[in-house]
């Protein structure tokens, strides 16, 4: 029995943990391994080419420190964050596959939109959840050697972490848990509708969870990963607040009947920006990898048309290029 044990948290019992496992608030099911099997042998995925073109090249001028705040998009849901002079990571992957096994049909279509050698020293970094293409181990041992940057992760996370890598400067955090950094800006982990999974023996074994990011005058909102939920960002806006801007996932929705409960689709994107009462929010999770149905352009394609179906401006929420920067003012 010890081996189907919680390897990585063990804490009480709570609206969101059962002793062994996390689970969505309201028990919401996560697709099984039959709905997966069922989804591969019937999927009419969209083919990607190879390669896409970046659309801008890669930025490689960046301040070292940003004493305002600036968001700048990598790619996938890695951005750097720069905020009362601090550099932040959120869910950084440099790897050329989001997977363990190295095949063809996951490879990045998009380089980074920040070369690794280019990036400024990391304060700090953001893991919202334990899957590959959010927890990229071989980039969050590279960025760690570098730069001795701080990193917080939610519940059984931190553990997981310090077993395959000499990581040292990690906190683990609950949904509404915070954390100061450097006396400039506090760090809250914020409910997500989703799961993890590292290996086949541990679903559920670590939390997941969003940021909000804190400062002297802007507060942010990263989403990690999530499926949409009616009361979800409602409730978020509510116990945090104004949020200056907000970094929403697109991408990697379809199917629907499959994906909706973990994956949000640009149509619910647009709703949880509306929940979050965001005055602006930019879009992630889409074009870097294959990882759904869906093509490489129709989350950005859909986006613009959701927005139109909600009188919303275009300008509210953009979809930035790799290596496209965003002042927040």
């Amino acid at each position: 029995m010890l081996f189907f044990s919680n390897r990585y948290y063990k804490g009480p019992v709570s609206d969101h943990f059962n002793g062994k496992t996390f689970f969505n608030k309201g028990h919401i099911k996560i697709p099984s391994l039959l709905d997966v099997l069922k989804w591969k042998f019937k999927s009419k995925a969209v083919r990607w080419p190879d390669k896409l073109i970046p659309d801008i090249k890669p930025h490689t001028h960046l301040n070292p420190k940003e004493e305002g705040c600036r968001i700048t998009f990598i790619g996938h849901s890695s951005f750097l964050i720069q905020i009362n002079g601090l550099n932040i990571l959120t869910d950084p992957i440099y790897s050329e596959y989001p997977s363990p096994i190295k095949t063809k049909a996951l490879l990045r279509r998009l380089p980074p939109g920040i070369p690794f050698d280019h990036l400024p020293k990391i304060d700090l970094i953001l893991v919202s959840h334990s899957h590959y293409d959010h927890c990229d181990l071989p980039t969050l041992k590279k960025l760690y050697k570098r730069d001795h940057c701080s990193i917080i992760v939610p519940l059984g996370l931190d553990l997981l972490l310090k077993r395959v890598g000499s990581f040292h400067d990690i906190t683990a955090l609950d949904w509404g848990q915070s954390m100061t950094v450097k006396d400039k800006i506090c760090i809250y982990l914020t409910p997500a509708q989703h799961w993890s999974r590292r290996h086949f023996f541990d679903q559920n074994y670590t939390l997941w969870g969003g940021f909000i990011i804190r400062g002297t005058s802007k507060q942010l909102f990263f989403a990690g990963d999530s499926g949409y939920n009616p009361t979800l960002f409602k409730e978020i806006a509510d116990t945090y607040g104004e949020i200056d801007c907000a970094m929403i996932p697109i991408g990697a929705y379809k199917p629907r009947w499959f994906m909706h409960v973990a994956h949000m689709g640009p149509d619910e994107a647009v709703l949880t920006h509306l929940d979050l009462k965001s005055k602006l929010s930019l879009a992630m999770h889409h074009r870097t990898f294959p990882l759904t149905d869906e093509g490489p352009y129709e989350p950005t394609e859909e986006l613009k048309m959701a927005l139109k179906d909600q009188d919303i401006a275009f300008n509210r929420f953009l979809a930035p290029f790799e290596g496209e920067s965003t002042k927040v003012d």
